[in-house]
């Protein structure tokens, strides 16, 4: 049984059931305080975006060449963010003369699901897989040979092997963030300084995405430190953001201010949503190279790409279930998450310490350089392309 990975109508299935029903649901809910539609929405918006989710994932691995995966993902995410500038800019926009806290205009949401509704055409325009033309002459091949049943069975082993569990709390650390620092940004700030945030943090996340993936993918430098580096890197910045956020929480929960920016204490407090926004994202694009490089063939992109988003899933569900609960939103989101990250690095150190750790071509060198490309080199590319992870079961 031969199953293929099409990506446009995994695009257009998202796109057409997904965000544009739940934007309606809260433009009704904000204009005319209903509820049934907000439910609706996300129902159907959860289940349609996991299908894209899935399948955005594997493309971005599978696509590209394998020295242009960091500059690709890079882009990738560049793309994710540039609806969120957009937005973020329509709702400064709309509310600039909010200096209060409250609700966005409805207007915002009208916008919206216009913008929304154009995703299934746009889909509609993504080259299929076995029509991309690489430079290294390697086909795309996204489809799978075994029955789903198969499948399901393989990918659940993969979730139960050791360097996949050791990351399992490095992803939560990563993405239990995004739920925190927006519900920061609600709680203690007016609407136009949150309008502000959300456009300037797609901002942050466009240069950190994109200077991050041009890291990964210097050649010239090898494996072992770009893995290395990264990794401290992005951890000791985020220990630092979790600490600057923990005192700042714990004085706003005994103060309860509402900062704009014409406020004398809006700077810091501004500053370190930005800061925590650029964390997810490093950390975001980092969790792809890391699944990268543990992945041993194409088959085990795709699986990995779905195990990521659903653990992902996971741990943002539990996240801003926990929100919803007063303490959790004002102090204990915060803590938690600072928590998380300190338990996440030990595991997470044991996977990373063996990428690049061998004299050998290992998955994650095959998947992020590469010489330049002669017409000779493609079978050596091809074959480098199928080396493994060494050290780690």
């Amino acid at each position: 049984m031969r199953v293929r990975l099409d990506a446009r109508p995994s695009l257009t299935l998202r796109s057409s059931l997904g965000y544009a029903p739940y934007a309606a649901g809260l433009y009704t809910n904000n204009r005319f305080g209903t509820e049934w539609l907000v439910i609706l929405g996300a129902a159907l918006c959860g289940i349609s975006a996991g299908v894209f989710w899935m399948a955005e994932a594997a493309i971005a691995i599978a696509y590209p060449e394998p020295w242009n995966r960091g500059k690709a993902l890079g882009f990738w995410l560049t793309f994710r963010v540039s609806g969120q500038i957009l937005g973020g800019a329509i709702n400064l926009g709309l509310n600039t003369d909010r200096d209060q806290a409250g609700k966005v205009s409805y207007t915002v949401f009208l916008v919206f699901i216009a913008l929304q509704c154009l995703g299934p055409v746009v889909a509609l325009c993504l080259t299929p897989p076995d029509e991309v033309e690489r430079r290294d002459g390697k086909k795309v091949d996204l489809s799978i040979l075994n029955d789903p049943w198969f499948e399901i069975k393989q990918t659940t082993r993969l979730f139960f092997t050791k360097k996949f569990l050791l990351i399992v709390l490095f992803i939560g650390q990563a993405v239990f963030a995004e739920a925190v620092f927006f519900t920061y940004l609600s709680l203690w700030f007016t609407v136009r300084a949150r309008a502000l945030g959300s456009f300037l943090s797609g901002i942050v996340a466009v240069v950190g995405g994109n200077l991050l993936g041009y890291w990964l993918d210097r050649t010239r430098v090898p494996l072992k430190i770009r893995a290395r580096s990264s990794f401290w890197t992005i951890v000791t910045l985020q220990g630092a953001w979790w600490i600057w956020a923990t005192i700042l929480v714990t004085i706003y929960d005994r103060t309860q201010p509402t900062h704009d920016w014409s406020s004398s204490g809006f700077g810091p407090g501004f500053a370190v949503f930005l800061f925590l926004l650029l964390g997810f994202q490093l950390n975001y694009l980092f969790l792809y190279f890391i699944i990268q490089n543990l992945s041993e063939s194409k088959e085990e992109i795709i699986r990995y790409s779905a195990l990521l988003r659903g653990t992902e899933s996971a741990w943002q569900a539990v996240s801003y279930g926990l929100e919803a609960v007063p303490v959790m939103a004002h102090v204990g989101g915060v803590y938690l998450n600072f928590a998380l990250w300190g338990l996440a690095i030990v595991p997470a150190w044991l996977v990373l310490r063996h990428f690049g750790a061998t004299g050998e071509s290992d998955s994650g060198e095959s998947l992020y350089s590469a010489p330049n490309v002669q017409d000779g080199d493609v079978g050596r590319l091809n074959e480098a392309s199928n080396g493994t992870t060494k050290g780690i079961n």
